[in-house]
């Protein structure tokens, strides 16, 4: 059916009509977003993807796809209103475009029966509707735990009714990390990687390397840059703070299944939360050299429970956020002074020495780090930690602080609480980061 679409817009615009743009990747793009239920285009700056979305738009309602009431019935959902006006644009070229409705959200194709949905996600625009065919473009720049990050979950229940074989899923962006686009790729890469069409700039003849080569050059000072928007890279928009490779779970891709068979958890660390999160402590084994081992998470709601906890495990050295009572204030000072109180074997450190943190972050980064599925919020911290771009009061690198770092902070207690550490001394922490960042911004300017 498409090859007869894209064959009637052939004869009614021409073969050079900017509308009918293509080669062999885009074709396997068109073919891979029509057969599978769920797809995802994970495209270069100016790839040709709002152009390929502007093409389903019209495929999908004309033909009158879906089941029933739904049949034909198209919604698309950008976060931005320049993406939305893009669309539009491609839509207005298209011979089946009739007209939009400037009160509304719709555009009328074909015998108006169904007129396309088309707007940004909002407050209004999230709930109260069905449809076949759900289009999401650009969903790498909502950040999570947003108002918009929430709108975009309640905006997929247009898909909720019917088989999957009756419905279309399409997600078109360029790559983020730690975005809700990342987490959709990382699910139909591991669920149905055929979906899945990676296309960077170098498989886009209409972006030339005289340009890239200029963007290199403009901004030799942020890589990440063309890494992501042109490269279809999966990096952090600060440069990622941990070196990935050396995160392991353990499971995903069948790997590492028996490692945590052959140690024990040795210490532990907890964060002091509110109710919502709640206090966690976090169990790991540290060799005292370059590898760590993170078993678990468990969430308490209470002190008392953690204080039980600790005694019930005497062999586990645990660390936790705080400081004893009387020795400071803070948010966690209420936490650790009630724990006190159940006079229970632990360490308590609230950071009060400014080497202190950055010595153990400087450990955890040289250290190979195997961990389980639970632990989910280490995952995701480590994942998402990223460069503070005002660096240290010396203009140093430094981690990004940010209020969800629950994971992080656990292991860095479980690190000191595993050992012997030479905090009195932890210079080595600065020259490391001193000599990771020339060499960075070296072969920077190299290139």
């Amino acid at each position: 059916m498409f090859e007869i679409y894209w064959g009637f817009l052939r004869t009614i615009l021409g073969d050079d009509h900017d509308l009918l743009v293509c080669n062999d990747k885009q074709w396997k793009a068109y073919e891979t977003v029509i057969k599978h239920p769920e797809s995802l285009n994970h495209r270069s700056r100016r790839g040709g993807k709002t152009l390929l979305l502007s093409h389903m738009c019209c495929f999908f309602n004309i033909l009158r796809f879906g089941k029933g009431s739904l049949s034909g019935k198209v919604i698309y959902r950008c976060p931005r209103i320049n993406q939305l006006k893009g669309l539009r644009q491609w839509l207005k070229l298209n011979p089946f475009y009739i007209k939009s409705r400037k009160s509304e959200y719709e555009v009328d194709f074909f015998d108006q029966l169904w007129p396309l949905d088309l707007a940004c996600l909002s407050d209004s625009t999230c709930v109260g509707l069905e449809c076949a065919v759900l289009i999401e473009d650009e969903y790498s720049t909502i950040k999570k735990d947003t108002q918009m990050h929430l709108w975009m979950k309640d905006s997929r229940a247009f898909l909720a009714k019917g088989e999957i074989w009756e419905k279309r899923h399409i997600h078109a962006s360029s790559g983020r990390k730690n975005s809700p686009f990342e987490d959709d790729y990382l699910y139909l890469h591991s669920n149905d990687p055929a979906a899945v069409i990676v296309m960077p700039w170098a498989e886009c003849p209409w972006i030339t390397k005289s340009y890239i080569d200029k963007e290199k050059a403009k901004n030799f000072m942020n890589t990440h840059w063309i890494d992501e928007q042109y490269d279809c890279q999966w990096v952090l928009s600060s440069g990622s703070f941990f070196d990935q490779s050396k995160l392991h779970i353990i499971g995903l891709n069948d790997q590492y299944e028996d490692i945590l068979a052959t140690v024990m958890p040795t210490s532990g660390g907890v964060d002091f939360n509110g109710e919502v999160v709640g206090h966690i402590l976090l169990l790991m084994h540290y060799d005292k050299q370059n590898t760590l081992y993170l078993f678990k998470e468990i969430v308490f709601q209470h002190v008392y429970e953690i204080a039980a906890w600790i005694k019930e495990h005497p062999e586990i050295t645990v660390e936790v956020e705080g400081t004893e009572t009387g020795r400071g204030g803070g948010y966690n000072a209420g936490f650790a002074a009630n724990l006190q109180e159940y006079e229970c074997e632990c360490q308590y450190n609230a950071w009060n020495d400014e080497m202190e943190k950055p010595y153990r972050l400087f450990i955890l980064g040289k250290c190979d780090v195997f961990v389980s599925p639970e632990c989910p919020w280490f995952i995701r911290n480590f994942k998402a930690a990223t460069f503070d771009p005002a660096g240290d009061k010396h203009g140093r690198p430094k981690l990004l602080k940010t209020a969800d770092q629950h994971g992080l902070d656990c292991c860095l207690h479980g690190i000191a609480a595993a050992g012997d550490l030479d905090i009195i001394k932890p210079r080595g922490a600065d020259s490391f980061r001193d000599q990771e960042f020339n060499q960075l911004i070296d072969s920077i300017r190299m290139r």
